[in-house]
């Protein structure tokens, strides 16, 4: 089995959980900003496994062209499985069939070109992405067992709080497993940068009633953390005074953009404070699949 990576020390790990080999190309950079990549070295033909990690350095445009070449030179719809631990553009997907939009192309590239994509906390459900690829094409990840770890490093203290209803589903599951109450924001978008937030009468109580615990807000993502901000200080208006953010993928391109410090998986190469490793997870989801199709 040989496993291709960009992100060495995690494509090292990854290899020697699957009990493979491991390879990684690396780019030739000109004055003029070209980059080419080299066809590899000997032996290095088509990869079993593609972990392609986005970065919090370079544009999500010129990434999403790399990995259309990193396709083209390793991948076999026969036998490569695709893992993307972080993908952009799914914030809004899908789009209205009059757009060509980025995400549709990357899709369309990934059908042809791989036998099955992995994804780690997608931003949208498993019903909406099987718009584009078949549910048997592509496995979300689970890593709830990664962040339940985390959170019980924080001590059995805790009240979970969803930034928004989108949320919800995903931190009432997380509490139900950790036996920890939790607590859900109303937000509503007033327009691309600006959003409003408060808590009903039940969340409200729940709080306050809870106000000296550690209160954790859980999100997928985060850019700016102005969500998390506000979230933040809305808690604290209601006695709240010890708060974690806790995230999947943080895209903040460093925290001098960010407004609040967040605790984050390493689903990004760049993203800072990462709390928990996703490499473990990945590798069982990869080896619990192909034991499957061999039963």
């Amino acid at each position: 089995m040989l496993v291709v990576s960009n992100a060495v020390a995690d494509g090292k790990r990854l290899a020697k959980k699957l009990n493979g080999n491991f390879f990684s190309p690396r780019e030739t950079v000109f004055p003029d900003s070209e980059k080419i990549f080299p066809v590899g070295g000997r032996g290095v033909t088509v990869a079993d496994v593609l972990l392609f990690k986005f970065n919090t350095v370079e544009s999500f445009d010129d990434q999403l062209f790399n990995l259309l070449c990193w396709l083209r030179r390793f991948a076999d719809r026969r036998v490569t499985r695709l893992v993307l631990p972080y993908l952009p553009y799914l914030r809004s997907y899908p789009f209205s069939r009059r757009d060509v939009d980025k995400l549709a192309v990357i899709f369309l590239a990934i059908a042809e070109r791989v036998k099955k994509l992995y994804l780690v906390s997608p931003h949208v459900s498993v019903t909406r992405l099987a718009v584009s690829l078949p549910l048997h094409r592509f496995t979300v990840i689970n890593i709830d067992r990664q962040i339940i770890a985390f959170l019980a490093s924080l001590g059995q203290d805790l009240l979970l709080v969803a930034p928004d209803a989108g949320s919800a589903p995903t931190v009432r599951q997380l509490a139900t497993a950790g036996g920890w109450d939790y607590a859900v924001i109303s937000k509503r978008r007033i327009s691309p940068v600006a959003v409003v937030m408060h808590l009903d009468k039940q969340n409200k109580k729940i709080v306050s009633a809870n106000a000296a615990k550690r209160f954790v807000i859980i999100d997928d993502m985060v850019s700016t953390g102005a969500t998390l901000a506000k979230a933040g200080a809305l808690l604290r208006s209601c006695g709240a005074n010890k708060i974690t953010c806790l995230v999947t993928h943080d895209t903040s391109r460093g925290s001098r953009r960010r407004k609040v410090e967040v605790r984050c998986s390493d689903s990004l190469l760049g993203a800072p404070a990462a709390s928990f490793d996703l490499t473990g997870c990945i590798a069982a989801t990869i080896m619990a699949d192909r034991s499957a199709r061999r039963n």
